[in-house]
């Protein structure tokens, strides 16, 4: 970061295993060096909505680099800096998730960290458990906002993916509702170019299929299936996109059970909170 320092710019140069919310917090602006993964890690411990940061692709023959400057740029590094120090360039507005728990931050663990309990599901204890949930009067907990901020998306699940997920989701302060899935995605315009997309897009396969099917229906159909099926699946992948600074969220149930027992309505939708 010499060249910060040509125009007199104080320069904290951390590693990005390192890096932590006080980094963040003492800087004007913070410049991520690697990929969407370091732009990514940069802008979770970012909590000022107005503090800027860019990327810059360390390695583009490697790295897709999405969330950072233009692949060419990494080879510019002085004319990045003269234009930031010139005002001569346009800002992004990315909206981002906040998470809010009813256990502390500082009381959470890392997935690395946590042995999952495994009870049979027909032995006395774990009976004896759903009895003792199910007796339990509801108790309010008290809530703590977590102090990063998602860029892309939030995934919930239990921490043992193998194993089905049971919660509770309410959608726009509706009504909640219980529910039973493999997890519950929510993505920010950002991230819907990247798992909400690939969740949800389709190939022409998929659509030619769906085609042939609704042909033998004697449907009217266009004579070429797979031209037809690229383009819809083309048109229907790009509508998955939205804009970085929505107001809104993407919710994405993934492998929704549904029965008498669990009911919900579509397993995917826009939400503002």
């Amino acid at each position: 970061m010499f060249y910060f320092r040509k125009y007199g710019v104080q320069v904290s140069t951390v590693n990005c295993n390192k890096y932590d919310y006080k980094d963040a917090n003492s800087a004007d602006l913070v410049v991520s060096v690697g990929g969407d993964g370091t732009f990514l890690s940069a802008a979770l411990r970012i909590t000022d909505k107005y503090k800027p940061i860019i990327g810059i692709n360390s390695n583009p023959d490697t790295s897709q680099g999405s969330l950072c400057l233009p692949r060419h740029w990494h080879t510019n590094i002085p004319l990045i800096v003269d234009r930031l120090m010139k005002g001569d360039f346009k800002r992004t507005y990315r909206q981002r998730i906040r998470l809010i728990s009813s256990t502390p931050s500082s009381e959470l663990k890392s997935l690395d960290d946590v042995t999952p309990l495994i009870f049979e599901p027909h032995t006395p204890h774990s009976r004896h458990s759903d009895e003792t949930a199910q007796s339990k009067a509801p108790v309010q907990s008290p809530v703590h906002l977590l102090p990063f901020r998602s860029l892309n998306d939030v995934f919930v699940s239990a921490c043992m993916t193998s194993r089905v997920s049971r919660y509770e989701v309410s959608i726009d302060d509706g009504e909640p509702m219980t529910q039973k899935s493999s997890g519950f995605l929510v993505s920010t315009g950002t991230g819907s170019s990247s798992w909400h997309r690939s969740l949800h897009q389709i190939d022409e396969n998929l659509v030619a299929r769906i085609l042939s099917l609704a042909s033998d229906n004697n449907l009217s159909m266009a004579s070429s299936h797979f031209e037809l099926a690229a383009l819809i699946a083309e048109r229907y992948n790009s509508s998955l996109l939205f804009p970085p600074d929505s107001q809104y969220m993407a919710f994405s149930v993934r492998e929704l059970i549904a029965n008498h027992v669990f009911k919900f309505g579509s397993p995917r939708g826009f939400a503002r909170k």
